[in-house]
């Protein structure tokens, strides 16, 4: 019987100890693990932020550049007719989208969504307008129409997906 109390207190204090330890050092990695995941966060934001932060900024340009009003004034020229302005309208479109579809990566699903509904609806309008004008009319014609069109409009897509790109910016800063 002394020797199994014997054997009891002398195993007992070092199981214990063995314990307490065994939880320290577990305590102890798993600070070392939050605090490499938080450098690494920051490291990664340190990367990303001026990343999204260009990506913003391209959208900005991207939508005020399909501006229909802009447009127009970038791509008229006199002695175009209705067909090839509305032809070169739309390259544009086309152009500066796939020019820009890479910075969706940066950007949150629902502003590029926003802007991808922006492009849609700047499209379909201005082909609409095209189809009220003889194709082999001066582009004036149609410019004028799209300007018009666009300036009676008291709310379009392209300032909503503006404000949706000046929201994300509010929430990245």
């Amino acid at each position: 019987m002394d020797a199994l109390v014997q054997i009891i207190l002398t195993v007992l204090p070092v199981t214990i100890v063995g314990y307490i330890l065994y939880r320290l050092v577990q305590e102890f990695l798993k600070k070392e693990e939050r605090l490499k995941l938080i450098e690494k966060k920051v490291q990664n934001n340190q990367t990303i932020i001026p990343l999204k932060l260009q990506a913003l900024e391209r959208m900005v340009i991207l939508l005020e550049r399909m501006k229909p009003n802009n447009m127009v004034l970038r791509f008229y020229k006199p002695g175009m007719n209705v067909q090839f302005l509305h032809s070169e309208l739309l390259k544009n479109i086309r152009s500066e989208m796939e020019h820009n579809v890479s910075q969706q990566l940066y950007l949150d699903t629902n502003t590029w969504k926003v802007i991808l509904l922006a492009k849609e609806e700047v499209v379909q309008i201005i082909n609409a307008i095209s189809t009220t004008v003889d194709p082999n009319d001066s582009g004036e014609i149609l410019s004028k129409r799209i300007i018009e069109h666009f300036h009676s409009l008291e709310k379009t897509s392209i300032n909503d997906a503006l404000d949706m790109v000046k929201q994300e910016l509010r929430l990245l800063l």
